[in-house]
């Protein structure tokens, strides 16, 4: 069995990613949009791609515990309220340039070409977020050969505006895909 090494970074065919900080801001707001770019080293191209949050892996240095960061973001994406929406937020349409409508938002929260990650969607490996066409992709959920051009997407986290625990949040971002050699 061929292994396929996947790569994030934040430029196209740029150096690889092992963490993101989306910042700092105050309740209410989102933190700036970052970019992500996703491309492998497979001979052929990876299937039935998508994204999903877990619990922190690695060396948790964060406010809480893993699982509580990651119940957290998940109930911010689930929120009834207003006040209480936020999460981690997915924009799928690079095709497009990003547009602010592929945002999630309170009323939206699956916008055309964008996510909030919530329970049930991108909370776990059978609830993956797939990549899309808009991202670059040469069909859904399918990242072609080579490494450029680039699949992409941006990221960002909406705080809730009740939001009343100060602190950093961790988690994982996590491919899954198919790979036949």
């Amino acid at each position: 069995m061929a292994l396929v090494d996947i790569t994030w970074s934040l430029t196209n065919g740029g150096a690889a990613l092992s963490t993101l900080s989306h910042g700092n801001v105050s309740n209410g707001q989102d933190t700036t949009a970052q970019e992500v770019f996703l491309r492998h080293n497979g001979s052929n191209s990876i299937t039935s791609c998508g994204l999903y949050v877990r619990e922190y892996s690695g060396t948790y240095t964060g406010g809480a515990s893993a699982s509580a960061d990651l119940a957290e973001i998940l109930g911010w994406g689930d929120q009834s309220t207003l006040a209480g929406f936020g999460g981690f937020h997915l924009n799928l349409n690079a095709v497009g340039g990003y547009p602010s409508s592929d945002w999630p938002t309170y009323s939206s929260k699956s916008p055309t070409n964008g996510e909030a990650v919530r329970t049930g969607v991108g909370d776990s490996v059978g609830n993956a977020i797939t990549i899309t066409t808009a991202t670059g992709a040469t069909a859904d959920g399918t990242i072609q050969a080579g490494a450029s051009p680039n699949v992409r997407l941006q990221m960002r986290v909406r705080i809730p505006a009740d939001e009343d625990t100060t602190g950093v949040r961790m988690w994982d971002t996590v491919l899954t895909y198919n790979y036949t050699s």
